[in-house]
């Protein structure tokens, strides 16, 4: 439902980016990216690619500005996120 997912205009490809351990795959939005770990190990200590966002999960999708502003995180075996950029909404309201 775009009114509580939508992070606009994909702005490139999926990119790897390395972690302190292990690696997760990246794809930039306007107002975020979406993040993925394929592998079968936890990737760690991802840094976050314009310094800084809010992982968005299931307990913050409607209030995505309970959740602190993040520099690095941690993702599971098979796992993914989304990350979204400080000042930006989670929903369509900033993208046209």
């Amino acid at each position: 439902d775009p009114q509580y997912l939508h992070l606009g205009r994909a702005r490139g490809e999926f990119r790897r980016t390395e972690g302190g351990e292990g690696h997760a795959y990246l794809r930039e939005f306007d107002d975020g990216w979406a993040v993925v770990n394929p592998t079968d190990k936890p990737a760690k200590t991802i840094p976050v690619p314009e310094g800084q966002a809010r992982v968005v999960d299931h307990d913050s999708l409607e209030h995505p500005d309970t959740r602190p502003l993040i520099q690095q995180f941690d993702l599971g075996a098979r796992r993914g996120i989304v990350l979204l950029k400080p000042g930006k909404a989670i929903g369509n309201s900033d993208n046209r």
